[in-house]
């Protein structure tokens, strides 16, 4: 369910992105206050927490607002005060739970847009700019589509990569070959 809403209120923001022209400021905008929210633990709790009044919760938005407005340029404002505006209508409608769900949402209609597909790549070391350019060709030449990888460290893969794209999950990690090796080893044992 609420997927559902956040789908909702994040198709209407773009909607309005793109009517307003500002589709580029309100991605990036609601990148950046989604990223603060997700950082504070605190501010998460103020939005969602029922007894302080939404007039509190406004002004507190405000003020990050008015934070983020000194560092950007004028083009950049109009897609601020679109998404004041629709933060104070989750707010008037008690549902700044979905805040979070509504970045994911409207990452997910930005990239489409674009014809853009995040690819979240996980290696046990950084891969070099090679190796990211050759990995992002043969992505985007597999799929058509442009490719923006989101690189993650884990060493616990040993080596290879993990490429997670949508609902396509492309393992060619040491560790998962090790994991094939030792069950079929044991099948054979089994047997």
């Amino acid at each position: 369910m609420r997927a559902k809403v956040a789908k909702r209120y994040a198709k209407a923001l773009f909607d309005a992105a793109i009517k307003a022209n500002a589709l580029e400021a309100v991605h990036q905008g609601y990148l950046q206050l989604a990223g603060v929210v997700r950082d504070s633990e605190n501010l998460r709790y103020y939005l969602g927490e029922p007894r302080i009044p939404i007039e509190r919760k406004r002004k507190t938005i405000q003020y990050i607002f008015d934070e983020f407005r000194k560092s950007v340029t004028e083009d950049q404002k109009a897609g601020l005060d679109l998404i004041a505006d629709f933060i104070d209508l989750l707010l008037k409608k008690n549902r700044q739970s979905i805040l979070l769900d509504v970045n994911d949402e409207l990452d997910e209609l930005y990239n489409r847009h674009h014809n853009r597909l995040p690819a979240y790549v996980t290696t046990a070391v950084p891969l070099s700019d090679e190796q990211a350019t050759q990995l992002k060709a043969r992505l985007e030449a597999a799929t058509g589509k442009s490719i923006e990888l989101i690189q993650n460290i884990d060493e616990r893969i040993i080596g290879g990569v993990v490429v997670r794209i949508q609902d396509l999950l492309i393992d060619g990690s040491i560790q998962s070959a090790m994991r094939h090796m030792r069950q079929r080893l044991l099948s054979r044992v089994s047997h």
